[in-house]
């Protein structure tokens, strides 16, 4: 719902990493003319400057194009910009020139891995291909912690424990105090494995000390299922899906059918991808627990999720009667109304939930985000809305941001101008705020400054969606 916690997808760093640690070495001994175009290219990556660093490795390739190392180049920019299967295209070019078979390996490995998390349908083919991919680096002799990471949380996505298992042992032996490895060992071997505290204790992370609670009990001989259960719901808070639907398995396991455990295996699973499973736990949990909210609530997220949205709202309206003081369940019956188009039952549902949550940011900027998506700009409920959302976050660079797209809707551009600058300041990095300045340069007859601006929204976006948006406002 609320987008200004902004954390970032580890693997564009690593790959980043990558592409500026080692990849290019093969081509340092080039011609001058080549080295200076090799550096120009990795200057724009660095940078962020993608459409330019793709046009430079283009013409590295076209100076030596039976080289690989232009492909990897392109295949590092590519991962970092989001844009999968163009790293998957560079990287069969390299391999076609000759890349090393482990480097090749290894970025693939990154590449399905974003795949997994960009997109929800291809979550489980995306990790079994990174964990493939990362195995078979690994064998070729990658060994790197980053690549070995990987490859542990690829097999827990793909609900291999006792890979992951091996993958983070392996991790150990080369660095012995890494406290991630160590925490998801515990975490694995909670309930099953004496060694788990052990893992707990060397890790010393907040995850660790919250299970080590778990592991120890209130008085030491807490049943099974009971730690099992404790377990899933610690992992499931700190957003660690596949081991929390591993302890809420295990608890199934060792007690019977419950509805409420059945109803956070079933969102875990969602999250990961396995959508037929989800849904059969979910429907149980429904049916086992009827005047229950959770249930109902997970149940509408997972039809959200998978984009059948009438039976979303059907299960947040449910979930509604049960629990009438809920913003969230407003807020979500709200955005499935206007999914659909129906704006003015829209905002009664998320002005609702506005008066029952005033003081939460998340409601203001879907409400500002409503608005403004929509172009209801008509008695300044877009600036209200930003503005309450300005008061509630004055350090998020998104608030800024919609204040400043509010403001160049409604012809406020010296406002604009103000949020928008704050919103860069605040965040450099912010591919929306700079597509909205393009934005108020256009409305501004700054075409130049427009473009620029567009450009670097492009280069910036992660996601995907901003290149339509600049071809349509063009």
């Amino acid at each position: 719902m609320c987008s200004i916690d902004r954390s970032q997808f580890p693997i564009s760093r690593a790959v980043l990493t990558l592409l500026v640690a080692g990849l290019m070495l093969a081509v340092r001994s080039a011609t001058d003319a080549h080295a200076a175009l090799l550096r120009q290219a990795e200057t724009h990556a660095e940078r962020g400057e993608r459409t330019a660093a793709v046009a430079a490795y283009g013409r590295l390739a076209e100076l030596r194009p039976r080289s690989p190392a232009p492909h990897l180049g392109l295949a590092g920019v590519y991962l970092a910009w989001g844009r999968v299967e163009e790293a998957l295209e560079a990287l069969a070019e390299a391999e076609e020139r000759g890349a090393k078979a482990v480097e090749v390996a290894r970025l693939r490995a990154f590449a399905h891995a974003r795949r997994a998390e960009r997109s929800v349908e291809e979550r489980v083919s995306g990790w079994t291909s990174a964990a493939e991919h990362g195995a078979r680096a690994v064998a070729l002799g990658g060994s790197d912690l980053d690549l070995r990471a990987l490859v542990a949380e690829a097999h827990l996505a793909s609900r291999d424990w006792a890979s992951a298992a091996a993958a983070y042992e392996a991790m150990v032996r080369v660095d012995p105090s890494h406290a991630v490895a160590h925490e998801q060992l515990g975490a694995l071997g909670l309930g099953v494995d004496r060694a788990a505290r052990d893992h707990l204790l060397e890790a010393g992370t907040d995850l660790s000390h919250r299970l080590l609670v778990v592991l120890d009990g209130p008085e030491g001989a807490q049943p099974a299922r009971d730690r099992h259960a404790a377990a899933g719901q610690v992992l499931f808070q700190h957003r660690a899906w596949a081991l929390a639907a591993r302890h809420l398995e295990l608890a199934l396991e060792d007690g019977g059918t419950d509805g409420l455990i059945l109803a956070y295996l079933g969102h875990a699973l969602d999250q990961m991808g396995y959508r037929r499973e989800a849904q059969g736990h979910l429907r149980e949990a429904v049916e086992l627990a009827p005047s229950w909210v959770i249930p109902r609530t997970f149940l509408g997220l997972h039809h959200d999720r998978w984009g059948s949205i009438g039976a979303a709202r059907e299960a947040y309206e449910k979930a509604y009667d049960l629990d009438p003081r809920s913003a969230a369940l407003c807020l979500e019956i709200g955005q499935t109304w206007a999914a659909e188009g129906r704006y003015v039952a829209a905002e009664v549902w998320l002005r609702e939930a506005a008066s029952l949550d005033p003081e939460a940011p998340a409601v203001w900027e879907a409400l500002a985000r409503f608005y403004l998506n929509h172009h209801i700009v008509s008695n300044d409920r877009a600036v209200a809305a930003t503005e309450r959302l300005l008061s509630l976050a004055p350090e998020e660079a998104e608030a800024h941001d919609l204040r400043g797209w509010a403001a160049i809707q409604t012809g406020g551009y010296g406002a604009a101008e103000t949020h928008l600058a704050r919103a860069l300041e605040l965040d450099p990095d912010l591919a929306a705020a700079y597509y909205h300045l393009g934005l108020l340069r256009d409305a501004q007859g700054r075409e130049k400054d427009a473009e620029r601006a567009f450009q670097r929204a492009i280069d910036l976006d992660t996601e995907g969606g901003l290149e339509g948006l600049v071809e349509r406002s063009n």
